[in-house]
């Protein structure tokens, strides 16, 4: 388990390594994300790195979100590609709001489907970054 923590304006960063990718075969990974900070932020996660492989682009991934008491919550579906085109605090998913002390927890799931052609690598790595930005600060325009 990998566990990050946020304090007034911070990011923080968990590198994943996926080894021994197969067709079938699905590797489950934990984050843990804490904000400690002294005013209300909004939290954000996103994908710094591009990852536009064959790998990539066959490699499914979902990120489950387990906040307290309530069910797991999907935050995020679809191709390691997919993923990283979400590059930025302002392009996120998994937003939340932390006040003074809370904990999120992310559950990362990756599998390439069984039908999958063999890859040519067996290894990937998912890059995620955490963000928190004071509440109500503005996105950046974008470019």
């Amino acid at each position: 388990m990998t566990t990050l923590t946020l304090t007034d304006g911070s990011t923080a960063t968990a590198r994943l390594d996926l080894t021994d990718l197969s067709p079938g075969h699905r590797q489950t990974q934990k984050i843990t994300v804490t904000f400690a900070g002294s005013a209300p932020a909004t939290i954000a996660l996103y994908a710094p790195d591009a990852a536009d492989t064959p790998l990539a682009r066959r490699l499914r991934v979902s990120i489950f979100e387990h906040a307290g008491a309530l069910m797991p919550f999907p935050v995020f579906q679809g191709t390691l590609a997919d993923l990283t085109t979400h590059t930025s605090y302002d392009t996120g998913f998994g937003r939340w709001t932390g006040r003074t002390q809370r904990t999120v927890d992310y559950e990362v799931m990756a599998h390439l489907p069984a039908e999958a052609p063999a890859p040519t690598g067996t290894h990937a790595e998912i890059t995620l970054t955490a963000e928190a930005r004071p509440l109500g600060a503005p996105l950046e325009a974008a470019a």
